[in-house]
């Protein structure tokens, strides 16, 4: 169920995934991912499927043209920061009708110790943040 190219660690697996996401949304999708930063399979597959999921949901709820994800090291934390352009989404709405992006995103997180963040103002885009404890390990 993963793409061959995570093998190659989180930097490249997301700098792939941006790409492809791309080209397939015809949007522009970029990430950056501070050096030394690496996690374990299960995590990068995590934080993968959560830009993953991130950029659709830009796309086909809020007509976003553009997304940037950043990975960084911060107060004891590896931080996946997914920030788009997308007009106002009510994401409670979203819930509501059944869609299940969020809630999959928050339970990707929650198995690896994590938290899920979303912060979404009018004329500002939506921001995800992907809080993961420096060390904590996935379950096995």
């Amino acid at each position: 169920l993963a793409p061959p190219w995570m093998d190659l660690g989180l930097s490249q697996a997301l700098t792939e995934l941006a790409e492809r996401l791309s080209q397939n949304y015809d949007i522009r999708v970029a990430a950056d991912i501070d050096e030394g930063i690496d996690l374990e399979p299960e995590q990068t597959l995590a934080f993968v499927r959560i830009f993953q999921e991130a950029v659709s949901n830009a796309v086909r709820h809020g007509n976003a043209t553009e997304v940037q994800a950043q990975v960084c090291e911060k107060d004891g934390r590896i931080i996946l920061d997914i920030q788009d352009n997308d007009a106002e989404v009510d994401h409670e709405v979203l819930r509501l009708e059944g869609h299940r992006g969020l809630a999959n995103m928050t339970e990707r997180m929650s198995l690896m110790g994590g938290r899920l963040e979303v912060r979404s103002r009018p004329g500002e885009g939506t921001r995800v943040l992907c809080l993961l404890p420096k060390g904590a390990v996935s379950p096995a």
